[in-house]
């Protein structure tokens, strides 16, 4: 496979036998107001051949640090590696991570917690799901449900003692771009203006300070059924319009690092310089400053 971050249903089929697709669907609870239950919907109807990534399971392994907040959390690069072994056989197998709402929602953050283990050659299936069964009207499965999932007794290290790296930023790295802005530009990735309804109610007034806002649905689009990252030219004119630098240093923040990574992705597809994800984004800057 290239180096694009996405794959189209075309090239997925034609190369399918020697590439292993990963689900990993997850709804983030205040989001998820019809109660979904994503195991279940993946159990029903899944790309053939496809495993499901419990990205719950990272929660319940490795809680956030407020427990209030059922919010996925990038677990130690060694754990992921040895969750992904039960797939895929060598590390520089082809890998396509899906979602069920487009590739482009949950996705992106399974994506890059994969390059950050050591799994260089991870695409997202453009359109995600979706595109498979009703774009291009191939059939979807109840056949032979395959799960990676963390233990809640997995932990071996605290996420909190990983260093940054080219995909992902520490609260280290954070505080260094708020005290110098030269360091790093911050992008304000949050999905809402605000943390109302998302957060509880005492991260209402809670903001990282950041340069610049694109929010993670601004760099996704309508499609027929789901959503789909925008064209690289609307990319790099929204990321015009907000005066983000094409080569600066940035650092993505949101919540929890999920919508972080959708727009970090965004960049990737817009040819737009380097950015790496908060993965502890607001919750874990709150907790900082209320115990600092």
């Amino acid at each position: 496979m290239s180096s694009r971050p996405t794959i189209s249903v075309e090239e997925l089929v034609a190369h399918k036998a020697d590439i292993v697709v990963i689900d990993a669907s997850w709804i983030y609870g205040p989001f998820n107001q019809a109660g979904i239950d994503v195991r279940a919907r993946y159990c029903q109807a899944h790309i053939p051949g496809a495993w499901f990534l419990d990205l719950r399971s990272f929660a319940r392994a490795y809680p956030p640090q407020d427990a209030r907040i059922d919010a996925v959390t990038r677990p130690p690069r060694q754990v992921v590696r040895e969750l992904i072994a039960a797939a895929v056989p060598a590390p520089q197998c082809p890998i396509v991570i899906t979602d069920m709402d487009g590739g482009c929602t949950t996705a992106p953050f399974a994506r890059l917690l994969l390059i950050d283990s050591g799994y260089p050659n991870v695409r997202l299936l453009d359109g995600g799901t979706p595109a498979w069964t009703y774009v291009h009207r191939r059939r979807l499965t109840d056949d032979g449900p395959r799960f990676l999932e963390l233990a809640a007794d997995a932990r071996t290290r605290s996420p909190a003692q990983e260093v940054g790296t080219d995909r992902f930023a520490t609260l280290a790295d954070v505080a260094v771009a708020i005290a110098d802005p030269s360091r790093a530009q911050l992008l304000d990735c949050r999905g809402l203006p605000d943390n109302h309804g998302v957060l509880p109610e005492d991260y209402r007034t809670v903001e990282i300070p950041c340069t610049c806002i694109v929010r993670s649905p601004e760099v996704v689009e309508e499609a027929p059924h789901g959503h789909r990252f925008r064209k690289p030219p609307r990319l790099a004119a929204l990321l015009a319009e907000r005066r983000v630098s094409s080569h600066a240093n940035k650092i993505a923040t949101c919540y929890f690092g999920v919508g972080a990574a959708v727009v970090a992705t965004a960049f990737e597809i817009a040819g737009w310089g380097p950015v790496r994800v908060y993965a502890g984004s607001l919750i874990e800057y709150a907790q900082a400053r209320w115990s600092g």
